[in-house]
């Protein structure tokens, strides 16, 4: 029987791979609500300028979001 090698420990370590702080999920967090409440502004003042203002908010608050994940994370 040949000898199986495997990685060594510090390779399957999860610890290493720790985050410093815990910026990204406040940012997170933050932008995903920003961007339900605006949706939900869009949704509940359908058909006026709010509406579209609400939506435009949505939008920018979830590539925000999107953005910050890649970032900090």
């Amino acid at each position: 029987m040949g000898t199986t090698k495997f990685p060594p420990p510090e390779a399957v370590n999860m610890a290493n791979d720790a985050v410093e702080s815990d910026k990204g999920i406040g940012i997170a967090v933050v932008l995903g609500a920003l961007a339900v409440a605006s949706a939900g502004a869009s949704l509940a003042t359908a058909g006026t300028v709010t509406s579209a203002w609400g939506f435009a908010a949505a939008t920018l608050f979830g590539i925000l979001l999107v953005a910050a994940i890649h970032v900090y994370w």
